[in-house]
């Protein structure tokens, strides 16, 4: 039973991989948390109930390090899902959650240096007495205190991912009703299931410490890790309850028809780029005119420029709701925020081109004075708004058009 449950795991961190697009790169995390998660049952199920020797050679203590991955990544998850503004990819600091991992992978080093015919000789070993694994040699600290680590800092990044879905739970639940692939209900499911299982690993591996790991106490052992693997599996089997997640299954946002060009009313201080992405209609409800009005005078002075710029900003600087900026954005212009911020500075961008201002100033700095932190992104965003790169789009317009000159 504790085989399959673990290789339960190990199948829904395959689907999430193989269904992962573009458009829900966040399985990413999901998906390597199930791996990690799964795979750490697996290795304690090969220590406590089979005799392969080979396989405890392999994974044990080596494979430890890789197991306290799996808090981090489930955090990550949640905070990327849920948290606004959020990029998918991985930044350094995200990297520095990973140290912890780090830190044990240098522990066990003195044992990952043992001779072949020791650390074989160990496992054999650990095949009779599977307690023995509190022997394993270390640099820092004993590995009976790892084994308390890796749940206790499961539990603080449980907690961690547990505010980010409190603070952002009403912002969860209008995107899901918009455009989003998670429901805040699986969320929560994943938190608590978790936790759970941190928490009851935290206990035993504390109760066996107060035992002091003694032989004869191996059987209560196996009955309480009953409790961590029937958490696991109705982790496993709950994804399956929420499609969206696991397959990539998204609801199509809809743009009304009354929202058309010919339409649009601006006030006359809005600068011809802002006129194609706020649309103020003279039929529209009363609520998204009053915030459209608003937003076309808070946008006149280009606030979206500022690197970092993000809805919370907004909603600081304009006393709009941010459930409402929310809605405003996804339902009624038909465009999520950081795609409609990436299309204003493009049209920034384009301005400085087309009138000379970009003159002498590198890929680079035209990135940043737009907003953006990276040239690939400038580049990605550049594309995806003008089908060209900055360098094919200045090859496309007549030269004596524009003064520029720029390292492209």
């Amino acid at each position: 039973m504790f085989e399959i449950v673990s290789l339960f795991g190990l199948l829904v961190s395959a689907l999430l991989i193989v269904n992962t697009s573009s458009e829900n790169k966040i399985n990413i995390y999901l998906s390597l948390f199930f791996l990690t998660i799964s795979l750490f049952s697996l290795t304690r199920n090969f220590v406590l109930y089979a005799n392969h020797p080979w396989v405890l050679y392999l994974f044990i203590p080596g494979a430890i390090p890789f197991f306290n991955m799996s808090a981090p990544l489930l955090y990550l998850y949640i905070r990327k899902s849920m948290q606004p503004g959020e990029s998918t990819d991985l930044s350094w600091k995200d990297s520095l959650h990973f140290v912890p991992a780090l830190i044990m992978l240098i522990n066990v080093i003195p044992h990952l240096m043992l001779p072949f015919s020791e650390r074989m000789h160990f496992s054999e070993q650990l095949v009779l007495n599977q307690f023995k694994i509190v022997e394993v040699k270390t640099l820092l600290f004993p590995i009976n205190s790892s084994l308390l680590i890796r749940p206790f800092i499961g539990i603080i990044y449980c907690l961690a991912a547990l505010k980010v879905y409190v603070t952002n739970k009403e912002l969860a639940d209008v995107n899901e009703k918009a455009n989003t692939q998670a429901s805040t209900k699986w969320f929560l499911i994943l938190i608590i299931c978790a936790g759970s299982s941190y928490i009851t690993s935290f206990f035993i591996g504390l109760y066996m410490n107060i035992l002091n790991y003694e032989a004869s106490n191996l059987p209560i052992m196996k009955k309480l890790m009953l409790f961590p693997t029937m958490i696991l599996f109705v982790m496993n089997g709950s994804i399956f309850f929420f499609p969206r997640v696991i397959y990539g299954i998204i609801k199509r946002k809809t743009v009304k028809k009354e929202f058309l060009p010919e339409k649009l009313v601006f006030n006359d201080y809005v600068n011809s780029p802002l006129r194609n992405l706020l649309p103020d209609t003279v039929n529209a409800e009363n609520n998204n005119v009053a915030i459209s009005r608003k937003l076309a005078e808070y946008f006149g002075s280009k606030p979206f420029l500022q690197p970092g710029f993000t809805l919370s900003i907004i909603t600081q600087e304009t006393n709009i709701p941010y459930h409402q900026l929310t809605t405003y954005y996804n339902n009624y212009l038909g465009i999520n925020f950081n795609d409609w911020k990436n299309n204003a500075r493009i049209d920034h961008a384009l301005d400085l081109i087309k009138n000379g201002r970009a003159k002498n100033l590198t890929l680079e700095s035209i990135a940043y004075s737009c907003g953006f932190l990276s040239r690939s992104n400038f580049v990605n965003s550049f594309r995806k708004k003008t089908g060209l790169t900055p360098s094919e789009f200045l090859k496309s317009i007549p030269q004596e058009s524009i003064v520029v000159s720029m390292d492209f």
